[in-house]
């Protein structure tokens, strides 16, 4: 079997399954690999291959060329490690499927390594920026009540942008201050998982449902891109210089609940992260007070200093 067929049932075995974003950032990382090693048969495949196309492409000092992105014109620098990181992570996760549907025996991947990346460092919305962009709602959005309520609702819940557009009506249970949200995972809404928010948002939400004026479940009826442009134009108006984009918020909610003494287990949970390690990765930083006290009181030292002979001294 050829590479570009082995690409071709590799994509059709996720749409449907996965969301259309996941099989189409799978088949943007795989265009590389189509274009050098496309017509080879993937069993003539081996690392050596593919790590010559890695290193090409870290050497690469013009990139866009042939972006996914069509239109998008060539720049006079390399791929950044994130990019090459996600090159390879894509190469072997489709050689890895080969080996699974019986395609293959082994993966020529299987010990191509990934670059190292940076440790990660979250852009965090802050408290302030939230109510700012909470009074432009008020001030300046043409649907003040829907805007403040989504404000609220990605501050208070740490929901995903995905999980927001995609709340319903049924989801929402506002006495209990609880919600439903649909995140990423396969189809598109494979996980749900439950949120929690404060007395504030309920009756934000409260508001923008008493005039609500839509025949669908919809909550909210605006789109993920639809919500990125609001804070956009919200963001403009208060003037903000920070991040604030709906990951923002996330970072923010983790960065607060970690400072206000939560544990990295607690808010692996409500993050609605896979692993706790997703969590330790991106925001251990902020959880330093926590790891300080957890020393201090566990400290295996306490109560063993020796007396030197100028503390014997009376």
């Amino acid at each position: 079997m050829m590479l570009h067929t082995l690409v071709e049932k590799f994509l059709l075995s996720y749409k449907g399954v996965y969301a259309p974003a996941t099989v189409k950032w799978y088949e943007n990382r795989l265009k590389p690999l189509l274009k050098t090693l496309g017509e080879k048969n993937i069993e003539e495949i081996t690392i050596d291959d593919l790590r010559m196309l890695y290193v090409k492409m870290a050497e690469q000092t013009q990139t866009y060329t042939e972006h996914p992105h069509a239109g998008r014109k060539p720049t006079e620098k390399g791929y950044s490690k994130y990019s090459l990181h996600a090159f390879v992570r894509a190469w072997k996760r489709l050689f890895k499927w080969a080996v699974e549907e019986g395609h293959l025996k082994i993966s020529p991947a299987a010990h191509l390594q990934k670059p190292r990346l940076p440790q990660p460092n979250p852009k965090v919305i802050s408290r302030d920026d939230v109510i700012n962009l909470q009074n432009a709602a008020l001030k300046f959005s043409t649907h003040p009540e829907r805007d403040y309520a989504i404000i609220r609702f990605l501050a208070s819940t740490n929901a995903r942008v995905g999980g927001v557009a995609r709340l319903q009506l049924t989801d929402l249970d506002i006495e209990h201050r609880i919600a439903r949200v649909r995140e990423k995972g396969k189809g598109g809404n494979g996980k749900v998982r439950p949120v929690f928010f404060d007395e504030e948002t309920a009756d934000a939400l409260k508001a923008w449902l008493e005039i609500r004026d839509r025949d669908d479940n919809l909550v909210f009826g605006i789109g993920t891109a639809g919500i990125y442009q609001m804070l956009k134009r919200l963001s403009k108006k208060a003037r903000l210089t920070g991040p604030y984009n709906p990951h923002a918020f996330r970072h923010g909610f983790a960065k607060g609940v970690l400072e206000q003494g939560a544990n990295l287990a607690q808010v692996s949970q409500m993050m609605g992260h896979s692993t706790p390690t997703v969590t330790v990765e991106y925001y251990g930083q902020f959880a330093t007070r926590e790891l300080q006290e957890f020393y201090d009181r566990y400290c295996w030292l306490k109560n063993t200093s020796s007396k030197t002979d100028a503390d014997k001294q009376p």
